[in-house]
């Protein structure tokens, strides 16, 4: 049986969190891109199917699952699925364990667990706040091609964008719950139950109300 962990973190798991899958069989595919709630739509990733137990999609009426082939062949993985408040906002978080039409609450089975970690950014911070700086190099402000998107010609220092990031420091998380999968496939130890926003007990939050974000999230 093949194992594996599903962990969006900075210990040397590797994934792409929320509805999405890793561009891998496709003509010139790019494993590493994504799509975004604004950009990139044509890319193949987000498509049906997108939770790990059997759903229905209700435009197609076309039933599967991310485990459903794995299954059939008796070769189902054991699944940490792990994910931030960020990939609810860009990476559709919340298709894993909703149907697709968000109206209830999908089967998560057996042998997966799924944790959201509320309040965080894609990737953990270091637990000190910061100005709103990314550390990486300056864009470069050679302006090439006037029309197209490039440099303007005035150098600027490197930012990731208007706000500060989240210095929430969720590694430690990761890290326990990579230590929790090696009990449960070594020693066969239950990992903590999932924990995620349920339809069922009202703990999702609406991203919009009345068309217009809706701040409390």
């Amino acid at each position: 049986m093949r194992y594996e962990v599903i962990v969006n973190s900075s210990t040397g798991e590797v994934n792409i969190a929320g509805g999405g899958y890793g561009m891998f069989n496709n003509r010139f595919a790019m494993p590493t891109r994504t799509n975004g709630q604004h950009s990139n739509h044509l890319y193949p990733n987000d498509l049906f199917s997108f939770t790990y137990g059997e759903t229905t999609d209700p435009w197609t009426g076309r039933n599967d699952g991310v485990l459903r082939r794995a299954r059939a062949s008796g070769a189902a993985p054991m699944v940490f699925h792990v994910q931030t408040s960020n990939e609810y906002w860009v990476r559709a978080g919340s298709l894993p364990h909703t149907t697709p039409d968000g109206s209830e609450d999908a089967y998560i089975p057996p042998n997966v667990r799924f944790y959201t970690i509320g309040s965080s950014q894609h990737g953990s911070g270091n637990g000190i706040p910061r100005e709103a700086t990314s550390g990486q190099l300056p864009p470069n402000p050679n302006m090439w091609a006037p029309i197209a998107d490039s440099g303007n010609g005035i150098p600027r220092p490197a930012t990731s964008g208007q706000l500060p990031p989240n210095p929430n420091m969720w590694a430690p998380i990761a890290d326990s719950l990579l230590a929790a999968m090696y009990r449960w496939v070594a020693e066969g130890v239950e990992p903590p139950e999932s924990r995620y926003p349920r339809i069922a007990d009202g703990t999702p939050a609406p991203s919009h109300v009345d068309g217009r974000i809706n701040r409390a999230v």
